[in-house]
């Protein structure tokens, strides 16, 4: 089965959310949470579908492209969609959204672009 052309058993399903060591407890119950319920999942194969059909945005205008109510939600996602080797960062530019200097993001492999 595939969701969004990514297949069910690639690493994109098998991820989990992150919460820091030096976070309170409540930030490891909500990554445990956001795993368990599915939502992590979901936002981070929406955030793929977005870089891949529009190269080179930056996470405030994936946030804004997503719908997400949390204006975090991208920038916790994409780094480990990085870390999956699912896509890569370009170079900073000014976010359309925010306002501010930001990374862009870039489908990987070789036709996916970015600086």
């Amino acid at each position: 089965m595939t969701t969004y052309g990514v297949p069910s058993n690639a690493p994109l399903f098998s991820a989990h959310a992150r919460a820091r060591r030096a976070d309170p407890a409540t930030s490891h119950r909500a990554a445990a949470t956001a795993e368990s319920s599915g939502n992590a999942t979901r936002q981070r194969t929406a955030c793929l579908e977005a870089v891949r059909a529009t190269p080179g945005m930056t996470a405030g205008e994936i946030d804004k492209r997503c719908g997400f109510m949390d204006r975090f939600v991208a920038g916790r996602r994409l780094p480990e969609l990085r870390e999956m080797g699912l896509i890569h960062n370009g170079d900073a530019r000014v976010c359309s959204v925010r306002g501010s200097r930001q990374m862009t993001w870039y489908p990987a492999g070789p036709t996916g672009g970015g600086g």
